[in-house]
């Protein structure tokens, strides 16, 4: 098989039999994309697979699990453990109607793979993509653990929650609605390990032990929080740029347990529809805003071939560069190999997993962060987003992996024309005139300024 040389491509394609020399040693020329299977037997055929099915990368919802199916110190299906070990036993307080709940079991810090020891174990579930949606659990926080134990709720996390939407509580009935997970107990007090709370309370008459039931919600750039059926926030303002994975965890290493978790779809943004017409050959590339929640739009849909060649799947057009020059604009024209303003080049395995630049020659393959369109330019990060990583799921190449600050929201790579951001002419227009304003009052002289041919400047229209 051969996966550069198409499409399409050269899959199981039998050779004639290698001859083997006097001395048993046998040549093989191995092209680059070639993948060979070598046998003495001559038996062999070609199998079949049936046809194959139709992707469905989004993971489906609604999704619930009583954890009451699992067997005994087992892990619960699609969780994932990022750091901690999160197990499926007995409930060890009010068991009536509780089959199995899932356990936190490691009692100290291990040795973590990505996190060394700043935040409480957390594991999690769902897609890399998610914004929009409901999560709810019932906790229960085991009678050892310290007052300020908590149990912990987030959405929209990364893999190590570096990054989410979290709410905390503890057995005082104090919560915490924070920009990522817990600090561990002993470090939530030091200034440089405090958490970014955006939002606390404490709830009256609160059980230490006793269940409780937890309700997270988030929605664009909107949170709601429920606890035992009472909001505790409702509607409350949050930055929209993150996306993620839900999250169950807490502050510190001791059995918090879980039971009864449900995640859904919220909001309105479940159904894609077409941003613009097909995509065809000299269409430029811009970005514009990611379709979120694991959905998938035929303009955001790319493949990174194995030959560095970028290829817009639904038009089966590479992206190309029409010159090698700073500037040049990239559109989509016919994938051809060896092409070398089609020839893409970046670390072929992190794309996958955190932003890296993408290069043609020396120029940057980069977006404006204010026309939204692709061009090679030199290294300028004030003006392009010129690192991407590649989201395998979606298909999606897009500009963050996590949100950077309070960056604005991520853009992936599009066929559609640039959507026009008239707000930024003016914008600028306002900046260029408060200069004129500071130099008068500085200089005492009034500058003479053609205000008309300032406006035709900034609106592209001829000065009247």
């Amino acid at each position: 098989s051969n996966f550069e040389d198409g499409p399409p491509y050269t899959v199981f394609k039998k050779d004639a039999p290698i001859l083997i020399s006097t001395e048993r040693t046998f040549t093989l020329n191995v092209p680059v994309g070639g993948y060979y299977t070598l046998t003495t037997l001559d038996a062999g055929k070609k199998g079949s697979a049936g046809s194959i099915p139709v992707s469905t990368p989004s993971f489906p919802l609604p999704y619930a699990d009583d954890f009451n199916a699992v067997d005994e110190s087992q892990e619960a299906r699609y969780f994932s453990d990022q750091i901690g070990a999160f197990e499926v036993h007995s409930a060890s307080v009010d068991a009536k109607g509780r089959g199995g709940v899932m356990t936190q079991m490691v009692p100290e810090l291990p040795v973590g793979w990505s996190d060394r020891g700043s935040r409480g174990p957390v594991t999690l579930l769902g897609m890399r993509e998610w914004q929009d949606v409901t999560v709810q659990v019932d906790f229960l926080l085991p009678e050892r653990a310290p007052q300020s134990a908590t149990a912990c709720l987030g959405t929209r996390s990364d893999q190590m929650w570096d990054n989410a939407m979290v709410v905390c509580v503890d057995k005082t009935g104090y919560y915490t609605v924070t920009a990522e997970g817990p600090r561990l107990l002993g470090l939530e007090n030091q200034k440089k390990e405090k958490n970014k709370v955006l939002y606390d309370g404490s709830v009256g008459q609160f059980q230490s032990q006793a269940w409780h039931h937890l309700s997270l919600t988030t929605i664009d750039s909107r949170v709601n929080v429920s606890l035992d059926g009472n909001s505790l926030l409702v509607n409350s303002f949050i930055r929209n740029v993150d996306t993620g994975f839900v999250a169950l965890g807490s502050n510190g290493w001791f059995p918090v347990q879980f039971d009864n978790f449900k995640v859904d779809k919220a909001g309105s943004k479940w159904s894609p529809t077409a941003a613009c017409d097909t995509a065809k050959a000299g269409d430029r590339l811009t970005t514009r805003d990611c379709v979120s929640n694991g959905l998938t739009a035929p303009d955001q849909m790319f493949e990174l071939l194995a030959n560095y060649q970028l290829r817009h799947i639904p038009s089966g057009l590479c992206a190309t560069a029409n010159a090698m020059d700073l500037e040049a604009p990239i559109t989509l024209e016919t994938c051809t190999k060896g092409r070398i303003s089609q020839v893409l080049r970046y670390d072929y395995t992190l794309i996958r997993n955190k932003l890296v630049p993408v290069l043609l020659g020396k120029a940057h393959f980069s977006a404006s962060k204010w026309t939204r369109e692709v061009t090679l330019e030199e290294a300028d990060s004030r003006q392009y987003w010129q690192d991407w990583v590649y989201f395998p799921n979606t298909q999606q190449v897009r500009n963050q992996y996590t949100a950077i600050g309070e960056s604005s929201y991520p853009q992936c790579l599009s066929t559609c024309p640039p959507v026009p951001r008239p707000y930024s002419r003016v914008r600028s227009l306002l900046v260029f005139l408060t200069i004129i304003a500071l130099l008068r009052l500085l200089t005492g002289r009034p500058n003479r300024v053609d205000l008309a041919a300032v406006l035709g400047i900034f609106c592209r229209t001829k000065p009247h």
